[in-house]
């Protein structure tokens, strides 16, 4: 009786269970997406096409340099 009570609890609480809700808006992947130029700091960002834009970083180099997202 008390096995089949705990199996009974069981199933009612693993109806009670919610999958994890994604809070970012995500772009689904497929081989034409084209990421934005940008620093993505986290993978959020990475997730939305989300980064921060090359002309808001602030660096001694010139934005168009081919060690601009290196330094």
């Amino acid at each position: 009786m008390k096995k089949t009570i705990n199996i009974l609890l069981f199933c009612i609480l693993s109806l009670q269970t919610i999958a994890q809700v994604d809070s970012v808006k995500t772009i689904p992947y497929t081989p034409d997406l084209k990421f934005k130029e940008g620093l993505y700091l986290t993978f959020n960002q990475l997730r939305s096409n989300n980064p921060i834009p090359k002309s808001r970083i602030i660096i001694s180099e010139e934005i168009q340099s081919p060690e601009f997202l290196t330094e």
